[in-house]
């Protein structure tokens, strides 16, 4: 079985009232789809939202899901760095997510790094095209607070892009690319 959801190109609100909602970012990786040559990416993050809207009647759950898919088939953007990461607002009656993904460290698009940030029950935010989670408490290995792809802290590591002694690891300062469309 799986749930009826309200499509605008990417899935909008399932019937348990599950809601995404979506912003384009600037990554420092590209993924390309698999219907083009060297590219491996499955999935962008409308296919990844509908395959949620499908699935899922929790934003936890949606999170995790579009999360592991990503991960384990590949994501891809809009095919250059001003528009290779997603971010995606996702939330039910309950709780309320913001989830940044990107593809991983090869550009064909093969994985992908992600980042999701559950949001205080006091608290909302902006997301205008640019990734918006800045210090992730990697001590948070139950999920409290944030998920994040196995890959995230590895792939910083491996590219030289973060290491331990840097501090807080600043998913935005690593990952994003800049500003959406302000690289001239």
């Amino acid at each position: 079985h799986t749930y009826a959801f309200l499509d605008l190109s990417y899935g909008a609100v399932n019937e348990h009232q599950l809601a995404i909602g979506e912003s384009t970012c600037s990554a420092v990786t590209v993924g390309l789809p698999n219907n083009v040559p060297g590219g491996q990416a499955m999935f962008w993050v409308g296919e990844l939202s509908h395959v949620a809207m499908e699935r899922c009647q929790t934003s936890r759950c949606a999170v995790q899901l579009m999360g592991e898919l990503a991960e384990k088939h590949g994501f891809y953007g809009a095919g250059e760095r001003e528009g290779g990461g997603e971010t995606l607002t996702v939330a039910d009656p309950k709780e309320a997510w913001v989830f940044h993904v990107l593809a991983g460290a090869d550009d064909e698009g093969g994985n992908a790094i992600w980042v999701a940030k559950r949001l205080p029950d006091n608290q909302m935010t902006v997301v205008s095209n640019m990734f918006t989670i800045r210090d992730v408490d990697l001590t948070d290995t139950q999920g409290q607070q944030f998920l994040y792809s196995d890959s995230m802290v590895s792939i910083a590591l491996e590219k030289g892009w973060w290491k331990e002694s840097d501090g807080a690891f600043d998913f935005t300062r690593i990952y994003s690319y800049g500003e959406y469309y302000a690289q001239g």
